[in-house]
């Protein structure tokens, strides 16, 4: 079964949603099941900020707004501008993930970054399993990034989240390349 939806995991981007909403407390259960990531001595530092509705429409500016402010000008696209809100408006919910800072002698930054990228993984699965679709964004305007879209002064940027539901006319297939061709074994 688990190896089933693993298997089934796949980026599936916002141009590819229906544009239909998602109820509340699915996203709420998405949410536990990233609670559910490991982390080295149980910092848990992911963080999310969840919106939906008409809070969607601020998002984008805020996007646009942070594209324009970190992007320079002469390497502005306005297909890009227009592609944020596309996302936005395409996506059910969209989830801003940002990393809360601790102190850096509890675990070393690529230890906390990795337990992230576990809790992602585990919104990847949970939107898998119910059949909804999810792709983790990381613009170049965003990650890294502290006191932006609200964020508190101890977190800083991971990406976005975005979930909805895919029209099935539109998902793609991915092909792996074979495990065997990625791994040494020593006995």
């Amino acid at each position: 079964m688990v190896d089933n939806i693993i298997q089934k995991r796949r980026s599936v981007y916002p141009v590819q949603y229906t544009g239909e909403a998602i109820n509340d407390e699915t996203i709420w259960a998405v949410l536990a099941d990233a609670n559910n990531a490991p982390s080295h001595r149980n910092t848990e530092p992911w963080r999310f900020k969840v919106y939906s509705g008409q809070a969607k429409e601020g998002l984008s500016e805020a996007l646009t707004k942070a594209y324009k402010a970190h992007i320079p000008i002469e390497e502005q696209k306005e297909i890009k501008i227009k592609k944020i809100g596309g996302k936005t408006s395409k996506s059910s919910h969209i989830l801003v993930v940002s990393r809360k800072l601790f102190d850096p002698s509890i675990n070393p930054d690529w230890e906390e970054i990795a337990s992230i990228a576990c809790a992602v993984q585990n919104i990847y699965l949970s939107c898998t399993i119910r059949g909804l679709g999810c792709y983790w964004s990381t613009p170049k305007y965003l990650v890294g990034q502290k006191n932006i879209l609200g964020l508190p002064d101890d977190e800083y940027c991971l990406g976005l989240v975005y979930i909805g539901v895919p029209d099935a006319e539109k998902t793609r297939t991915v092909i792996k390349q074979p495990i065997e061709d990625k791994v040494m074994w020593y006995s």
